[in-house]
């Protein structure tokens, strides 16, 4: 019982992680842009984050969802860890990616 429960947790960290994958692709595209000036990377970053913005809503209100039926509990416990620790790991990545811009 217990391997289906951390399954479980460990499924839904991976589903909780989906808007900071879509808001770290769309940084990354971005920068690589402004880097060989092809194009601004604005656009992109500005889609990226309303993309990853309502994607992680989604997330959330999905999580909270899951967190009535026994059988999905733990998925949503992962769910809404990942949620938790997306918010501090994007940022921390932003300060990277914006800092690796600069050299």
């Amino acid at each position: 019982m217990l391997a289906h429960h951390a399954r479980q947790f460990f499924a839904g960290l991976g589903l909780g992680s989906i808007a900071l994958a879509i808001f770290w692709g769309c940084s990354v595209i971005a920068q690589l842009m402004e880097l060989h000036q092809q194009h601004s990377g604005y656009l992109i970053l500005l889609v990226g984050l309303l993309v990853s913005g309502f994607t992680f809503l989604i997330q959330i209100l999905l999580g909270i969802g899951l967190l009535t039926p026994r059988e999905h509990r733990y998925t949503a416990y992962g769910i809404l860890a990942m949620s938790l620790i997306s918010a501090v790991v994007a940022q921390q990545g932003c300060v990277l990616i914006s800092q690796i811009g600069r050299q």
